[in-house]
């Protein structure tokens, strides 16, 4: 476990002082994930989570980010694979400092592999309990590294306990998440993971499907334009049409005017002739 100034997610001592002399290094030379297995899910998760919490200055949502807990030791940091933090100014960050941020992520995401999942289930899960991470979830893509695709960890009293999640008859499984206010699925047999928003009855969407979203959108927005040019165009030919007609019909009208004219002359000169 952390020392006791790692607690609560301050992770510094009252009367300590930060030295400036001191370089946090914002990468630790790791690649942001192992293969394609973690990097989706990765990506997708922190995509999906920055979309849906957009409107919400306060909430900082990262991912592959370096996490300092402790002033003054370089060494004594995590990179979470997704991390969400409620109350503190959404704007970016080379690393997250917890001492100056004042308090730790609420929310973290590991994607795991065989490589990792020792390390997610042992030292670094001690980690984020001491930090005061309050929902510790872990997602595993492939099947080979935990005994169930998606878990959960809740933070009481200072320790984890684990949450039983539902599984669905087809072998999804899937829990709801208190602190983002969504349901987390880890679908059968896909190696995705995904988000469901219960309020709004919808499913958040990542990065293809929103890029598939906004072509849609796009060309529904094209579409609607070209149909309002085509009815712009057939109103002003119904309205040339109609111009015509009426310059016809008061030509017309003149005309028999003036004819009118003609035989009223003639029959006033055939009169005078006849008195004459």
């Amino acid at each position: 476990m952390l020392d006791q100034y790692a607690g609560g997610g301050i992770g510094v001592a009252p009367s300590e002082v930060e030295d400036p002399s001191i370089y946090y290094p914002d990468s630790d030379g790791e690649p942001v994930a192992e293969s394609d297995y973690q990097f989706y899910p990765l990506t997708d998760t922190v995509r999906a989570l920055r979309q849906h919490l957009a409107d919400r200055p306060d909430v900082y949502v990262a991912g592959n980010m370096l996490v300092y807990y402790r002033m003054n030791d370089v060494a004594a940091r995590l990179a979470p694979d997704v991390f969400v933090v409620f109350g503190v100014p959404d704007h970016p960050r080379r690393s997250y400092f917890v001492w100056r941020e004042g308090k730790a992520p609420d929310f973290v995401l590991e994607i795991a592999s065989a490589s990792t999942v020792d390390h997610d289930l042992g030292d670094k899960r001690d980690r984020y309990a001491a930090m005061g991470v309050r929902e510790y979830w872990r997602f595993d893509p492939t099947g080979e590294a935990l005994d169930a695709p998606l878990e959960c960890d809740v933070l009481e009293d200072g320790e984890y306990r684990g949450v039983e999640l539902s599984r669905d008859d087809d072998g999804t499984v899937w829990g709801h998440s208190p602190l983002l206010e969504l349901d987390i699925y880890a679908p059968a047999g896909d190696g995705r993971l995904r988000l469901y928003d219960p309020v709004k009855g919808e499913w958040l969407r990542n990065l293809p499907e929103s890029e598939a979203a906004l072509a849609e959108s796009e060309a529904a927005l094209a579409a609607t334009e070209v149909e309002r040019d085509l009815e712009r165009q057939a109103r002003l030919a119904a309205e040339t049409q109609s111009e015509s007609e009426r310059q016809a019909r008061l030509a017309a009208e003149a005309e028999r005017d003036a004819a009118q004219e003609r035989i009223r002359r003639l029959e006033e000169q055939i009169r005078r002739q006849q008195d004459s």
